[in-house]
Formats: structure tokens, sequence, C-alpha cells
């Protein structure tokens, strides 16, 4: 790319790496960013430090990911920095200061950041549930309708509570259609507290544990994937009993599960039997001390519900 081409550039994806694979430790500034007027999307992976200019009036979609880490504090910071931002892809971490945003970093008690724009949101951490609790209390985003949130297991130090997650959806009314939890560490309660803010809702994946991670790992933690999950998606709510938790839910993955065999037919029994039937895709991860239904029963209810994809497996648990 030659000097002339920057003002043209509208796409840039940067990684630290020479041309022979070999990490570059020296910290990475990028000025040249700020004489591209029409660059909406912005990919940063492995860079030390961060650019000194990021052209953030003019962001559509951010990615910082690989070794570039933005710490929590800034995190909100950024994000309100981008006032056309509709994606948004970050490493958030506690403990780490590569990528200062500006001069200071948020107080704690600073009131949340509303952000407009947003629609989609994907966050990966280093696995610590308290540094995502510090950054959904510092956030509003009212027209998010796609969140994914992606752990490291190994690193559960704490739990994902429910006065910050669902605070967060209680504050922006978001119209939330995809939600997608990667061994985040959250209990069936707090998970369904969240579920009765998003109506909307169409698709929901969890996965409750990576298939990498030691079982006493997960053991450590309540598990989000029960039966009494199944049952309050399947149960009609009150106060009219005319509709089910996350109505609109059309597509759900759930891996690896806790739930019977049982727990799980009467799930797709009841969904599909009401008038609307939106079940589409169904896709559930058994452990091996939970067997799935068999496959004759998977059979029966594929066959007398069309249109319903219902697929199960067993994973393997792995031991320390």
């Amino acid at each position: 790319m030659q000097a002339d081409d920057v003002p043209l550039l509208e796409v840039l994806k940067l990684d630290a790496f020479n041309r022979d694979g070999h990490f570059i430790r020296e910290r990475s500034r990028f000025p040249f960013l700020s004489l591209a007027p029409r660059l909406h999307t912005l990919t940063l992976n492995n860079c030390v430090g961060s650019p000194q200019t990021l052209p953030c009036s003019r962001l559509v979609r951010l990615t910082i990911g690989g070794g570039q880490v933005v710490p929590v504090a800034n995190a909100p910071k950024l994000i309100v920095a981008c006032p056309l931002l509709e994606f948004c892809r970050l490493y958030v971490t506690e403990s780490f200061l590569i990528f200062p945003v500006g001069p200071e970093v948020l107080p704690p008690d600073l009131a949340p950041t509303r952000c407009n724009s947003i629609h989609t949101l994907e966050i990966d951490t280093d696995g610590d549930g308290r540094c995502l609790n510090t950054l959904f209390e510092r956030l509003t985003l009212p027209s998010l309708t796609k969140l994914t949130l992606d752990a490291q297991p190994e690193k559960r130090r704490g739990q994902l509570t429910m006065p910050p997650f669902h605070g967060m959806l209680l504050r922006s009314a978001c119209p939330l259609k995809s939600l997608t939890l990667r061994n985040v560490p959250a209990s069936d309660t707090n998970l369904l507290a969240c579920l009765e803010l998003v109506p909307a809702l169409e698709e929901l994946s969890v996965t409750e544990w990576s298939s990498m991670a030691p079982l006493s790992i997960m053991l450590r933690y309540p598990a989000a994937l029960t039966n009494d999950l199944l049952r309050r998606l399947s149960t009609l709510q009150p106060p009219k009993y005319e509709e089910y938790l996350c109505p609109a839910l059309r597509r759900v993955k759930f891996d690896i599960s806790r739930f019977s065999a049982d727990a799980l037919l009467d799930f797709v029994y009841e969904r599909m039997s009401s008038n609307r039937r939106l079940l589409e895709v169904v896709e559930v991860g058994f452990a091996l001390s939970n067997p799935p239904p068999s496959e004759a029963s998977l059979e029966m209810l594929n066959e007398q519900f069309e249109g319903l994809q219902l697929t199960t497996w067993i994973e393997n648990e792995r031991g320390d």
C-alpha cells in the first residue's frame, strides 16, 4: 500500500506479524489512520500497545482481538467514542492495560455509557465473570440485537452475576434476537432472569463449559443448562398463561447440558404443540452422565412436527 492509497481506504485489517510469521513486539502506532476519511471497518490483531489515533467518529465495524487487549474500564469509553458503530468485537480483561484509549480510565462509579448505534456486540474475555460484570454495569445498548459472550473456562474465578447483566438488559430495553454464551459462568436462575427481559429472542446458544476444560472446574459453579431451565421455557407464563418465555424462540443450541432425556422431549413437545410452533432447530449436547433420548424418540418428534430439526449428541467429559 502506498501513501497515496490511504485516503481511499474503506476496510483495513492490521496484524502485528512480519512476513516470516514472527510476532512484532515493538509498540504499534498507526497515525496514518487519521488520513483515511473513508475508513469504516477496522480490525486490529496482535498489536502491542494501541494506535495513537483511531478514526472513531467514522467507524461502523471495529474488531480488536488476538493479542490486543482492552481493559474493561476503557471498553465503554472506546464504544461511546464511535457514534456510528454498529458491530463491535473486543477482547476485554480486568488485569491488563495494554490498550489505553486515553490518559485516564473510567471511575468505577461512572454512570452507564449509552450507545444507540450498536446492534452486534461480541465480547471475548479471559474467563473472569467479574470482568463481564464490570462491563455491563457501564453499558446501555438500546439497539442491540445480537450479543455473544465468550470466556475461557480454565480461568473461571467469578460468576456472571444477575444484577449487572440483568441491569444492562433492563436499562437498554433492547430488541435482542440472538444470545450466545460460551463458557460463561452463570446459573440457571440468572439466565432465566435475563431471558424474561428479551421477549424478541429468536436464537439462544449456551455452551455450559468447553470440552477441553476439566470436569472439576465445571462442578465449582451452578449449572445453567438444567431441567428447571427447560421447564420454564416450556411453561405458559403468567398472568394470562398464553405465552411461553421467549415466545419468538426459533433456534436453540445447548452444549454440554445436564438435561434429562425426558425434560428435553417435554420441552420440544410443549413448544411445538402450541398454535405457533416456532421451533425450527434444536441442538443439544449431552454429558456422558446424562444420556440423550433414544433415536426412536427423536425420529418420532421430527416426523410429528414438520420443519423441526432435532439433533442430539454425547460430549466426552474430561477428568483432571
